[in-house]
């Protein structure tokens, strides 16, 4: 297993709508509120705010109200990237086009899976 070495981010524009797409290492589930404000206080006024984490044996993830279950998916790839100890954040600003819910899926796959490539990882 690998953890990330540092904090990392990925933004993708997909029809006028901004993802941005946050890596942080994280190491106590308590301190899960504490780093979704920060990144809701540096990225104020997104539509959504979406995320997974992994943390030993527990995982869980949160949609933001976005359709289907797209923050499964961002478990997915922190398991085929076999990383721990990871909170993976992916805020979306609305561009004022609807994807549609397979497009929106991919766009939001495409996002963290480049950004889970370029992470640097330790052991």
């Amino acid at each position: 297993m690998f953890v990330p070495a540092n904090i990392s981010q990925k933004i993708l524009i997909k029809e006028k709508s901004r993802f941005i797409a946050i890596c942080v290492p994280f190491t106590n589930v308590k301190s899960l509120d504490d780093e979704l404000t920060k990144i809701k206080k540096e990225y104020p006024k997104a539509s959504h705010y979406l995320y997974a984490y992994k943390l030993k044996q527990i995982m869980k993830c949160n949609n933001d109200q976005e359709p289907g279950n797209i923050a499964q998916t961002f478990l997915s790839l922190i398991n085929q990237y076999e990383l721990d100890e990871i909170l993976i954040v992916v805020v979306r600003y609305f561009g004022g086009t609807k994807l549609g819910a397979s497009n929106l899926l991919r766009t939001y796959h495409e996002v963290v899976n480049s950004l889970l490539k370029k992470i640097n990882r330790e052991e």
